[in-house]
């Protein structure tokens, strides 16, 4: 589960905080694999929208994680 202590906040781009948050959640809860929560409960998570979250999943995808 995320933090509430790890929601964004405004000093950089939403996008970069979540892509951070969520390589920090991913590596620690999906070492071995698994089903990873949607957009929907991501955005929910973070407290952003949807496309904030595709952005960061984008970002990670590209970095191969």
């Amino acid at each position: 589960m995320i933090d509430k202590s790890m929601r964004v906040t405004p000093s950089i781009t939403l996008a970069e905080q979540s892509t951070r948050i969520l390589r920090s959640y991913f590596q620690e809860n999906y070492q071995n694999g698994g089903q990873v929560p949607g957009e929907h409960e991501l955005s929910e998570l973070l407290g952003v929208n949807r496309n904030t979250v595709r952005q960061a999943l984008k970002r990670l995808e590209q970095e191969g994680l």
